[in-house]
């Protein structure tokens, strides 16, 4: 029998480190939509600084690494896009509104390279 005001859950944990779970989930969330964000950065980043020598060298192979990084890109910046929103109601609105920032930014900016990169290509 269960007191009143308490869950079958509260006889079951320990009070003390009830939250200790949670709270870890939560951090881990947290350094993991950050750094998807960080991949899809870097990512953007590099195909931007290969973009011009791997033209002048073998192109095929430049062009096909180049839309698997953009889309790896935009796959990073999705996913952790995925993860803000499974977590809703645990971030501020300012929180939200940075990352979707960072979500949009990290979506022009792959654009961007992907009409850079289709801009070169014989039809």
């Amino acid at each position: 029998m269960v007191p009143a005001g308490y869950g079958a859950c509260d006889a079951v944990l320990p009070a003390t480190g009830s939250k200790m779970p949670i709270n870890h989930r939560g951090h881990m969330c947290h350094w993991f939509i950050w750094s998807c964000f960080a991949v899809s950065f870097v990512l953007d980043g590099l195909l931007a600084l290969i973009m011009k020598p791997g033209h002048q060298t073998k192109r095929l192979r430049s062009d096909a690494g180049m839309a698997f990084g953009i889309t790896a890109s935009l796959g990073s910046a999705c996913t952790s896009l995925g993860m803000v929103l499974a977590r809703r109601g645990a971030f501020g609105q300012t929180v939200v509104l940075v990352y979707w920032t960072l979500f949009a930014s990290s979506c022009v900016l792959s654009g961007m390279l992907l009409v850079m990169l289709m801009r070169d290509m014989p039809l």
